[in-house]
């Protein structure tokens, strides 16, 4: 697909995303998340006939190509072409496979959003060299995604069986805010900067009465399954409002 000129600022986010692709190893960085977010949202911004997310991936390789060979970062742009090519071209449409019942309801508009695609930027690159062997890659990357499984209501014997969720119980959840990143660009970004506000103006005392403290919050984010209201465990209140990923505490409580 031919594109237009990019303008400036969305051609510099680019390069800036790019140069994590290349040399990153997939540990988190929020710097990275940031600038991912911000190309979306500038992306999102223009009059474009694609899905935004198609059009994050068009743009990146075009200015992949572009700036090939014009920098010592640049010089060599294999690892980035190839990631790419994995997340774009094979592990998106390899997780909306894997999640076709379970994410029924959801367009791939509404699921691949920013920090998703960040996520999973860095689950290809976790999985290392080399970067053709993509059945492995890309089976790697859909099992490190799904990393959530929240309240699961099964009626438990007493005995010793151990009863285990099988593989399309767990999902990967959509971030809406990441600490370092900001919020997610979309539909729901004042509301989600309206919440936060409202809770880090909120009496500590009133915090600390329920077991909150926003300065040990490290992530935002929403369980993108399916809700049938009228079943019993959708009445838990604390399913339904948020609870912690008990699954990511570490030891001084964030999460």
């Amino acid at each position: 697909m031919k594109h237009k000129p990019f303008s400036n600022d969305i051609s510099a986010l680019a390069r800036d995303v790019l140069g994590y692709l290349n040399f990153s190893s997939g540990a988190t960085d929020p710097r990275f998340l940031d600038n991912l977010n911000r190309l979306f949202a500038a992306l999102d911004a223009t009059a474009i006939e694609e899905q935004i997310w198609q059009a994050l991936g068009n743009t990146l390789r075009a200015e992949l190509q572009a700036a090939r060979g014009t920098s010592d970062a640049f010089r060599q742009v294999d690892q980035a072409e190839a990631v790419l090519a994995l997340v774009f071209d094979a592990v998106l449409p390899a997780y909306r496979r894997f999640h076709r019942d379970l994410l029924f309801h959801l367009t791939d508009e509404e699921l691949f959003r920013p920090f998703f695609i960040g996520r999973v930027c860095e689950a290809v690159l976790r999985q290392g060299t080399p970067w053709n062997d993509t059945e492995r890659i890309v089976k790697a990357a859909v099992r490190q995604l799904n990393d959530y499984i929240g309240y699961r209501p099964v009626a438990t014997l007493h005995n010793e069986r151990k009863i285990q969720p099988y593989d399309h119980e767990w999902v990967g959840t959509l971030p809406l805010w990441i600490r370092g990143a900001g919020v997610a660009a979309g539909p729901y970004a004042e509301l989600v900067e309206t919440a936060l506000a409202i809770l880090d103006s909120t009496d500590r005392s009133l915090l600390f009465e329920a077991s909150f403290d926003l300065d040990q919050l490290d992530e935002l984010a929403v369980d993108p399954r399916a809700y049938d209201f009228d079943h019993p465990v959708s009445k838990r209140p604390n399913y339904l409002f948020g609870q912690w990923d008990m699954h990511k505490l570490d030891e001084s409580g964030a999460s």
